[in-house]
């Protein structure tokens, strides 16, 4: 049995190599390390693998919403739509992002215009990859937060669309649009978690499943793509991800 934090440790080290500058990850680093992730996850497994990021992202989701929705409940709050969109954890730095509220009632739906993860994969030629983050994210992260929540996703930038457009299937009244407002303005920026966490996070998640269904294979797929990572960045942002998860 592979001692997944010991291994994964390891792999950081060996991609780390002579760098000894810490630099914090930005959602740029997120976005390329999962999406290489992906290509050597397919590249070693085929539709297999493909498979298997998927079902490991989808886990990733569902706990970054269980952290969330814990964090609600411990300062007295349901899983609602309201306070999913204030408990979030993180937020994009100015002109990374363009989200608008189509609408409130009977749905609310919202759409994204622009979108940081879909930039980095077309910068890094990376969006057959990418994509695949897509496909699942949403919902599971919707759906971990509170499991009778659903978020139906009518289309993503990353598979095509001019947008990507969120359903999240639960209203948005006057009386819970200002409920939201409120909460984000006492919780300002204390819950926020910049992206050497959620990269850390993202990490774990995802090796840890590689590993434990492909055992030594799972661990040369973690390894090239942190390899690749390195090439890309240096080695300094992988050092911030030590102890953050």
């Amino acid at each position: 049995m592979i001692n997944m934090n010991q291994q994964l440790e390891q792999l950081i080290k060996e991609a780390v190599g002579n760098a000894n500058t810490e630099r914090k990850c930005k959602i740029e680093h997120h976005a390329t390390l999962f999406a290489l992730l992906t290509r050597a996850a397919i590249e070693s497994k085929g539709d297999e693998g493909k498979d298997a990021i998927v079902k490991a992202i989808t886990l990733y989701a569902e706990e970054r919403g269980a952290r969330m929705a814990e964090t609600a409940l411990k300062h007295g709050d349901e899983p609602d739509i309201a306070n999913f969109v204030a408990y979030g954890e993180w937020v994009a730095e100015p002109g990374e992002k363009d989200d608008i509220i189509e609408q409130r009632l009977p749905s609310f739906v919202t759409h994204t215009l622009l979108c940081p993860w879909f930039e980095s994969w077309k910068k890094h030629n990376l969006l057959d990859f990418g994509r695949y983050y897509c496909l699942t994210v949403d919902d599971a992260l919707y759906r971990g937060f509170g499991p009778a929540n659903v978020c139906t996703v009518h289309s993503t930038l990353a598979w095509g669309g001019d947008k990507c457009c969120f359903d999240w299937n639960k209203p948005m009244s006057d009386d819970d649009f200002a409920r939201l407002k409120n909460k984000q303005e006492e919780l300002g920026l204390s819950l926020k978690k910049d992206f050497s966490f959620h990269t850390a996070h993202l990490l774990n998640t995802l090796s840890e499943y590689l590993f434990n269904k492909y055992s030594n294979e799972g661990v040369d797929i973690v390894g090239r793509a942190l390899k690749e990572f390195t090439e890309l960045f240096g080695g300094d942002y992988l050092i911030s991800l030590t102890g953050q998860y």
